[in-house]
């Protein structure tokens, strides 16, 4: 914004032609086509004209008069559709817009502030839960951070038992600024393992050597704000910026129970939210009792506004008279739990109306959460916020329709979905997931049973449940998920598609059981998502 201020005092005229393509952002038309960028890079191009006049001096850049004139212009499409409209237009037939840049970013781009008022009324995440961190930085996740325990184990044994080239020449580490093969070793020889579990992708709950000092096996464990998540515990997970993941619909929401890693989302920058605060080692001989990571006048706020259907509690006889008395209220019990206000921010930040609703501002900073107009319209945010939340912790799963029907290596070599014509539905009713099942006179008009686990005779089956619109997600030559809905294939959370996500961070892997089983649990998690989500607004 700094840049931009600058440029605004220093130019009479500012020509932008947008011709996008950005690829790390996954840009699309407007219209859901494909855009192309013009080169063969990832990021997106503009074309910018800057016009000087006059030496102008410092003013009020979006209010004065003397201000620059922004003008722009969006160009979507194919290369070559972008190169023929170059080359046929030049800066005085471009239909230009002109924008009025609102501090205090000063954008460059049309931005639809017409909510700006309403959404401001609200209050910010980092306003109600003032103590917060971005995740552990571990600068070598081989290091501390693995899919298995036995491989976590294994790791731990060695940096004590073999010396700095051995470990060197078995793990290939290399010395950087903030880890050090030494250092790392020393930690795990010295100090105790606080932490075993780490959220370090949605739905991707890791092993974790986590010993909380700095620069020893972790570069940057941020054990002051992480010893938080190390008792009993949840934390949201937020994005300040939704813009960062790209240009879909704003999705950097997530809950934990773990510590959290710092690029729990695509390209990092997750801040971490513990909605208790335990009592660090010299505060214990004074208070043994966690406490809300809440603002007490925001969290009474909330309360009035519940209770009341207005910000301030109304005012007693006394008050109203102007008489201060003795007989004031004391101060009462929260009747709202932090649990509460959790679930009710998180269905909140799950309400696609919300998200669409206040786009522009998701897209630069941290949400702010508008207050319930009355009880009616914080139980239905809480209800469902808190349906999500179980969701995502995995304490609550659907039934399992998705299923893995065929033996084989259980090695991971691909991930990829596609519809398979033959596991189509017959016909459809509801599913407790929201999603049509198969129903039919006929069975043996569909596929046979399907073997759950290995495709061994031990292994547990149940009957398929084919869903309209379903396909299947292979991993090998042979064997595949089947009855896996598109929509779930899909979904995004914090910027990845966790359907996708888990698999591929598995290629070259063998499957075990277990890892099956999760997977069938996170394709049911996100088809009840988005379920609930739709529900919210509706």
């Amino acid at each position: 914004r700094q840049m931009r201020r600058e440029l605004m005092r220093c130019f009479d005229d500012i020509y932008i032609l947008d011709l996008h393509g950005n690829n790390r952002k996954k840009e699309t038309a407007p219209d859901g086509s494909k855009d192309e960028n013009v080169f063969s890079i990832m990021q997106g191009v503009s074309i910018n004209i800057f016009v000087k006049k006059k030496v102008l001096m410092d003013f009020n850049v979006s209010t004065d008069p003397k201000a620059p004139t922004i003008h722009h212009y969006d160009l979507f499409g194919s290369r070559k559709e972008k190169y023929a409209f170059l080359l046929e237009h030049s800066l005085s037939n471009v239909e230009w817009q002109t924008l009025n840049p609102q501090e205090p970013d000063l954008f460059f781009v049309p931005k639809d502030f017409g909510v700006q008022d309403e959404y401001k009324k609200g209050f910010r995440i980092d306003e109600l839960m003032k103590v917060n961190s971005s995740g552990i930085k571990t600068q070598r996740d081989d290091a501390s951070i693995f899919i298995s325990e036995q491989e976590r184990d294994t790791m731990q044994k060695d940096f004590k038992l073999l010396s700095v080239q051995e470990l060197k020449q078995k793990y290939s580490f290399k010395d950087v600024r903030d880890w050090q093969i030494q250092t790392a070793k020393d930690d795990l020889i010295k100090n105790t393992i606080l932490a075993n579990r780490i959220t370090y992708r949605p739905f991707d709950i890791r092993h974790v050597l986590y010993t909380g000092k700095t620069k020893g096996i972790q570069g940057y464990p941020r054990l002051d704000k992480m010893r938080h998540l190390i008792s009993d515990n949840i934390s949201f997970i937020i994005g300040p910026q939704g813009q960062a993941v790209g240009e879909m619909p704003w999705n950097i929401i997530f809950v934990s129970k773990n510590i959290v890693d710092t690029n729990i989302f695509y390209r990092g920058g997750g801040i971490v939210f513990p909605l208790y605060l335990y009592p660090s080692e010299s505060e214990l001989g004074f208070d043994t009792e966690r406490k809300p990571n809440l603002d007490e006048t925001i969290w009474r706020t909330i309360e009035n506004w519940v209770q009341y259907g207005k910000a301030f509690k109304p005012l007693t006889s006394n008050e109203r008279n102007g008489e201060l008395g003795f007989d004031a209220e004391p101060e009462q019990p929260h009747f709202l739990t932090p649990e509460d206000i959790f679930d009710y921010i998180y269905g909140v930040l799950h309400s696609p109306a919300y998200r669409a609703k206040y786009k522009e501002f998701l897209k630069v900073d941290f949400p702010r959460i508008p207050y319930p107009k009355d009880k009616t319209a914080f139980e239905h945010f809480r209800f469902y916020g808190h349906q999500l939340r179980e969701l995502h912790l995995m304490h609550s799963v659907p039934d399992l329709h998705v299923t893995f029907p065929e033996p084989g290596s259980m090695l991971v070599e691909k991930a990829e979905f596609s519809y398979r014509p033959d596991l189509a539905a017959v016909s459809a009713s509801p599913s407790l997931s929201g999603a049509p099942c198969v129903s039919a006179a006929d069975p043996s008009s569909l596929a046979p049973t399907l073997n759950v686990g290995i495709g061994s005779a031990d292994s547990p089956s149940i009957s398929p449940a084919l869903n309209a619109g379903s396909g299947i997600v292979r991993i090998n030559a042979t064997q595949y998920f089947a009855n896996v809905p598109r929509e779930a294939w899909d979904f995004y959370i914090g910027g990845y598609q966790p359907a996708r996500k888990w698999l591929k961070d598995r290629l070259g892997r063998t499957l075990s059981y277990d890892d099956i089983t999760h997977y069938r649990r996170i394709i049911a998690i996100l088809i009840e998502t988005a379920r609930l989500m739709r529900e919210i607004d509706s």
